[in-house]
């Protein structure tokens, strides 16, 4: 791949907070083409200091695609990944989609539940992760480079540590990206844009990468709405383990998960909680409002 003729970038997080359709919806455009799984090059063992494996991994000819994305949620972090993407000296650049923290957190401890990796209660998880907070210091800070890659390769059946209240650290994590890359290598947005509001926040990424924001989205699909219930997912888990989803057709899916989904239904989170987290964000979703012109005024 001939590294000059293509703008790169990656949509570094903050997972459960529209990476998924922000990424589907990127890849509508004519000139962009993105990565369909995630890639996590830069904060696992498979990591080179190399320019080609890097693009190589990416798995896009140079001559079809003009802007080529790579999103994976947990970029945003793993510490050491910001330092990783300015070694390699490819004028990559970093989008990140920022929601609600309260918000993110539940939908993120939903989605390890429902999995039956998370076997605490939203309340009850986010006070470990707090006091974990309080006691070391937030994970991207304390963990090294081993703790990470053992978490990112095992998160799917297994959670090494909590990371749903340093995930919504926005403006911290936002800024040792700007301090590697620098400020106009990074773009932060809002949740609310990607999904609604006419995805402004999608076009705004678009203008952001150099192309015209002004072309048609198909949002009419919901994108990464699998998490209704926690019998769903542990079925889903169930069936991707033992390798059977693939096997079964997919008029029988969308049966089971009709039949199964309501379930063990997506409880609402204690106002008791929501309480303690507003009160621990509030200064931090002022930064990010001040630092990133983000419109904080309507989350909790």
């Amino acid at each position: 791949m001939e590294v000059s003729k293509n703008e790169l970038f990656v949509i570094a997080g903050a997972g459960k907070a529209g990476t998924s359709a922000l990424s589907v919806y990127l890849n509508q455009h004519p000139k962009v083409c993105i990565s369909p799984s995630e890639v996590h090059f830069f904060d696992t063992n498979r990591y080179q200091d190399d320019r080609e494996a890097y693009l190589n991994s990416l798995g896009f000819s140079s001559r079809k695609c003009k802007v080529i994305g790579d999103k994976t949620p947990s970029y945003l972090y793993v510490p050491f990944v910001p330092k990783r993407i300015h070694s390699l000296d490819l004028q990559i650049k970093v989008v990140i989609s920022v929601r609600d923290p309260i918000e993110r957190a539940f939908s993120d401890w939903w989605m390890n539940y429902c999995r039956g990796v998370e076997k605490l209660s939203f309340s009850e998880a986010m006070d470990k992760n707090i006091n974990r907070i309080e006691d070391e210091g937030p994970a991207y800070d304390t963990y090294s480079k081993k703790d990470f890659y053992e978490y990112i390769n095992n998160w799917t059946h297994s959670l090494l540590f909590r990371t749903y209240i340093e995930s919504g650290h926005y403006s911290t994590l936002a800024e040792k990206y700007v301090e590697e890359l620098g400020r106009n290598n990074v773009k932060v947005v809002p949740f609310r844009g990607v999904v609604g509001q006419n995805n402004k926040s999608v076009k705004n990424v678009a203008q952001f990468l150099g192309l015209n924001g002004n072309y048609n989205i198909n949002d009419s699909d919901p994108v990464n709405s699998s998490f209704n219930s926690r019998s769903l997912g542990l079925l889903a888990q169930y069936m991707h383990k033992i390798g059977l989803v693939r096997m079964v057709p997919r008029p029988i899916r969308k049966t089971v998960k009709k039949a199964v989904g309501p379930l063990g239904e997506k409880p609402q989170p204690p106002k008791s909680t929501i309480k303690t987290l507003s009160s621990y964000y509030n200064t931090r979703n002022k930064r990010l409002s001040d630092e990133w012109d983000i419109d904080t005024s309507d989350w909790r």
